[in-house]
């Protein structure tokens, strides 16, 4: 589902840190949160606050995961974007389902295995992409892929005159 032939393909990513706080941020306070809670998802015991809970999701995914232990109906952080991109089940982004029968955005999959998709095929996927941008960058990636597409830079993507180089 990562790659179709009749669209642009294009994938953002994010700063590994801050992509793993948004997975277990988005765990805590969105979407199927009850469901959560109710398989278990760490939240620390109150004193240690986020740093805890975090700490305790972290180490549950760790050294000997293995997909009975569960990923609270949430993202398992996992080598996600590696799995994204060469996921080929075609619910690869659902989180309303308990496990995927194939390594997906949420869910690894069957196996402990299918945590660590092939490196050479998520390369692949890398290449097949016809745009990669960054999120942390994401009006300067907006602004290369439309000059990707278009051949010139919109108004709002040049620099001003007068902000010299140290602006740029």
């Amino acid at each position: 589902p990562f790659v179709h032939p009749s669209r642009i393909n294009i994938v953002f990513l994010r700063h590994p840190r801050a992509h793993v706080l948004s997975m277990y941020l988005h765990g805590a306070h969105s979407g199927r949160v009850a469901r959560r809670r109710a398989a278990g998802y760490p939240w620390g015991n109150g004193t240690g606050g986020l740093a805890e809970g975090i700490g305790l999701w972290a180490a549950h995914f760790g050294e000997g995961w293995a997909p009975a232990h569960g990923d609270f109906w949430g993202y398992n952080p996992l080598n996600m974007v590696a799995r994204t991109l060469t996921c080929s089940d075609p619910q690869w982004n659902a989180d309303y389902v308990r496990t995927c029968s194939a390594p997906c955005a949420h869910h690894a999959g069957g196996r402990a295995a299918d945590a660590t998709p092939p490196r050479g095929a998520a390369v692949a996927a890398v290449h097949s992409a016809d745009f990669i941008g960054l999120l942390e960058l994401l009006d300067e990636s907006l602004c290369l892929a439309e000059y990707r597409l278009k051949g010139a830079l919109p108004p709002r993507c040049l620099c001003a005159a007068d902000q010299g180089a140290a602006g740029a």
